[in-house]
């Protein structure tokens, strides 16, 4: 990503994630559950956005730009495998649109920006390894405008799906700081007038 912008590299497998960000001499990784995702669906939401949630603070991480990486082991090659990326739309009939949305929502709620969704076989030679290391992070952050470019996530969509969510917790707080604020002014000029 152009301009120094914080990028962590998410890998995302059938039962685990993996996050590595620049600088960083290891892997940070988070198993699912079968009891929150069992075959690439999200059997229990509100579960996974508390594992997500506790992951994030133990590991501090904090808000940035995110490069999902769907590993070989969440779609049919032989579907996303080809000349042409993959659009959205085809994407749900390869992995749940369930596990997609649920997986970018969790992370926008958090702060997070997802720039995009990549299917491991854009890797090149690095697809061959089965987990995130050092290297595939790595080459991911190197590569990262390139990867942009091929993401299956629209942009527009994704643009429209975030303006179109609702406020998030720190802009609802926000809107009731401003109320009680309109509200004290109005008091006060109340009472300016009145005396």
């Amino acid at each position: 990503m152009e301009g120094g912008i914080l990028v962590i590299v998410l890998y995302i497998d059938r039962n685990r994630l993996q996050f590595f960000e620049a600088g960083w001499s290891s892997i940070a990784s988070l198993d699912l559950p079968e009891t929150v995702v069992r075959d690439l669906e999200v059997v229990s939401r509100g579960e996974f956005v508390k594992l997500v949630q506790s992951f994030l603070r133990k590991n501090a991480l904090r808000p940035a730009a995110m490069l999902f990486i769907l590993s070989e082991a969440t779609y049919f090659s032989q579907v996303l495998v080809g000349e042409e990326p993959v659009k959205e739309q085809q994407l749900e009939n390869v992995i749940p649109k369930n596990f997609t949305e649920t997986m970018e929502q969790t992370f926008e709620e958090e702060g997070f920006s997802v720039t995009a969704m990549v299917p491991a076989h854009v890797l090149g030679s690095m697809r061959e390894k089965r987990w995130l290391d050092i290297a595939m992070g790595t080459y991911a952050l190197k590569e990262a405008n390139a990867l942009v470019r091929q993401s299956i996530l629209t942009h527009s969509e994704s643009a429209t799906s975030r303006g179109a969510k609702e406020p998030t917790k720190q802009n609802q707080r926000l809107m009731i700081f401003m109320g009680i604020f309109i509200f004290l002014i109005l008091i006060f000029i109340f009472f300016i007038l009145r005396s």
